[in-house]
C-alpha cells in the first residue's frame, strides 16, 4: 500500500525539519552561541552548551563546519541523521597560524517534541585530519570582512545586515575580488 500524499508531504517536512536543526547546531557552534546549540540539544544542559562554546572561542580563532552528504531518516516521531562534515579550526600557535581540517561522519538520532525536532543523542566518527601552517594569505585577505562570534554575525539577522551594509560593501574588496565599483555596479545611492 502506497503512503498518501499527505504521509509523503510530512516525511518531506519532517526531513527538511531535521536537517534545518542540524545547520542551526552547525550556526551555533561557529558563531559560539550556546543559546542555538542548546535548543537543538537541549538534552545538553546549558552551562555544557556554555564550556563547549566558551572554549571555542578561546582556542581556535575561528571554525567552520561543512556539511556534505546528509542522510535523514525518518520514522514516525524519531529519525536519524548521518552527515558527512569537514570542520576547519584556525588557531594562532607560537610557530605561527595553523589550520586543523578534519573530516569525519556526524550521526544524531532526533526525537520529535512540541518544541520541534531536538538531538537526544550524538556522536562523531573520525575520518581523518591534517594540520597546516598557513605562511601566506590571499592578496588584500586583511580588508575582508570576516565573520564575528556571538548573536551579532549576521548570520542572525541576515536581511538588516544586507540592507543596512549595502553602500559599504558595494565600495570594499571582498573575497579577492575588486569590488562592485570596478564592475560598475557600485554607486553611493
Amino acid at each position: 500500500m502506497s503512503a498518501s500524499l499527505e504521509e509523503r508531504l510530512q516525511l518531506l517536512e519532517d526531513k527538511q525539519a531535521v536537517y534545518d536543526q542540524l545547520m542551526r547546531y552547525c550556526r551555533g557552534i561557529d558563531r559560539t552561541v550556546p543559546e542555538v546549540v542548546n535548543a537543538v540539544w537541549p538534552g545538553q544542559d546549558m552551562e555544557t552548551c556554555k564550556r563547549i562554546t566558551d572554549w571555542l572561542r578561546e582556542n581556535p580563532t575561528m571554525t567552520m563546519h561543512y556539511v556534505g552528504n546528509c542522510l535523514v531518516e525518518v520514522n514516525g516521531d524519531e529519525a536519524t541523521t548521518e552527515a558527512y562534515m569537514i570542520a576547519y579550526h584556525l588557531y594562532n600557535r607560537e610557530d605561527g597560524e595553523k589550520l586543523r581540517v578534519k573530516a569525519g561522519r556526524d550521526l544524531r538520532l532526533w526525537k520529535r517534541t512540541d518544541n520541534g525536532w531536538v538531538t537526544i543523542e550524538r556522536d562523531f566518527m573520525d575520518e581523518w585530519n591534517w594540520m597546516a601552517s598557513i605562511d601566506e594569505r590571499a592578496p588584500g585577505a586583511d580588508e575582508w570582512v570576516y565573520g564575528q562570534r556571538g548573536p551579532q554575525d549576521a548570520a542572525f539577522n541576515i536581511k538588516e545586515a544586507l540592507v543596512g551594509s549595502r553602500n559599504e560593501r558595494a565600495s570594499r574588496p571582498a573575497a579577492g575580488y575588486p569590488g562592485l565599483k570596478a564592475w560598475g555596479k557600485g554607486d553611493d545611492k
